[in-house]
């Protein structure tokens, strides 16, 4: 809250707000102007996107993954109930607004959208949701989506989550959180402006897109249909690929020097996500020398989504088993042999020589195995390398473009409303 007062009164108005507006917010619980609505319980397995049945529903797993926080059913595509055998459910309208009730961190629970455009579409909400409505007429369309989304309610929402593996939510508790609204001419400008942010974020993914496309074609170009590279070696010719270390679970503490690298962190993109990670602070007295990551070494996961390949991107990473990293004979290769590996035809070769029924598992010789396009001139392979660290910078550049919208996002729901 913006520390303004008059007459000795603090007033309740947000540090961020455009000029032409003044007054007081109002408080209210959600009480006081949301009804909830039961939801479904459907399984991803009773949905189809190719259904019939013309009846809609919104999983909760897509407001988590994907759905945008104003939903506009021409643009964005809801799958279909296979069964028509729906009772005591209340079709969604414009201005409804859906809330996550379980996620697997604090982060995510009570994440919401809001329908701008059901297109007059029979919609329900289904699995793990809470379906509102304003039933007071207190707020415009396309408002309250970012009102639940910002630090202050979100905030109150992590004080009532329950659960330690999974974090739930309850209507019961919910409704009596407090919301700070202005009137309508301010919701509705406030809501015009953070849309345009969210369309300007909603673009700059599919730039991205674009670019990490442009790049699957220009490495299969470059690599595997370039006639300059007249032989074909086995990565075992060039490389070493080597096992992790079976840590200790019972030694991770929550914040330490040494970050333990799973498969989770081996994503398939250019570098590893290191956003959750356990730590130890000690390394072990038998670890080799290579379970110790340098930046920029080669990861492939051995076990689940086989094949995926990442590079290190700092210091103080240590390598867990079930992962392998790629141990480079002359290291002027190195930024080739990713090129290579990170294409498809790695991957669907991976799968194919994987084995086991629940989980899927490769091991070093199917990695050193493959086969890579090469040539006994280094210049041909120093081009290629070239060529392909330009369009990875631009890549890297437009997703530093995106980290900076989404912090201007999030800075704007952090001050524009109290």
């Amino acid at each position: 809250m913006k520390n303004i007062k008059k007459d000795n009164k603090v007033l309740n108005v947000p540090h961020l707000r455009f000029k032409e507006f003044s007054g007081e917010w109002g408080k209210y619980r959600c009480s006081d102007f949301l009804t909830s609505f039961p939801a479904n319980s459907l399984s991803w397995e009773m949905l189809s996107y190719d259904g019939n049945t013309q009846i809609y529903n919104l999983h909760y797993g897509l407001i988590h993954n994907g759905a945008p926080t104003l939903i506009d059913t021409k643009k964005y595509k809801l799958p279909c109930i296979n069964s028509l055998n729906i009772k005591n459910q209340t079709q969604i309208y414009n201005g409804d607004v859906i809330f996550a009730d379980a996620s697997e961190d604090t982060i995510e629970i009570g994440k919401c959208i809001e329908f701008i455009n059901t297109n007059n579409q029979i919609i329900y909400s289904g699995l793990h949701t809470i379906h509102t409505r304003d039933t007071k007429d207190l707020t415009v369309l396309g408002f309250k989506a970012f009102l639940f989304q910002s630090n202050y309610f979100h905030k109150q929402v992590e004080r009532i989550t329950q659960g330690t593996k999974i974090y739930s939510l309850n209507f019961t508790n919910f409704k009596e959180l407090y919301v700070n609204i202005p009137n309508k001419k301010e919701q509705q400008k406030i809501a015009t402006f953070l849309t345009l942010i969210d369309k300007r974020i909603e673009t700059q993914m599919k730039i991205i897109e674009e670019y990490k496309s442009l790049i699957r074609g220009i490495r299969e170009k470059l690599i595997y249909k370039n006639l300059k590279l007249n032989k074909r070696i086995r990565i075992t010719d060039i490389a070493k690929c080597l096992g992790g270390y079976a840590f200790d679970s019972s030694l991770y503490i929550k914040n330490g020097k040494y970050k333990i690298i799973t498969i989770g962190n081996v994503t398939g993109d250019e570098f590893i996500n290191i956003s959750n990670t356990n730590f130890i602070d000690k390394l072990p007295n038998d670890i080799h020398n290579y379970q110790i990551l340098k930046k920029n070494d080669i990861l492939i996961s051995l076990t689940g989504n086989v094949g995926r390949v990442s590079k290190v991107i700092c210091e103080n990473c240590l390598l867990n088993q079930r992962v392998a990293v790629l141990q480079i004979i002359n290291s002027s290769f190195q930024d080739y042999i990713y090129y290579c590996l990170s294409s498809k035809r790695f991957e669907n070769q991976m799968t194919k020589c994987a084995q086991g029924a629940a989980q899927k598992n490769i091991n070093n010789f199917d990695v050193e195995n493959f086969n890579i396009p090469f040539s006994d001139n280094n210049n041909y392979i120093l081009n290629i390398c070239n060529v392909m660290k330009i369009f990875y910078l631009l890549l890297h550049n437009n997703i530093k473009l995106l980290d900076n919208y989404n912090y201007l996002k999030e800075y704007l729901l952090n001050n524009m409303f109290i």
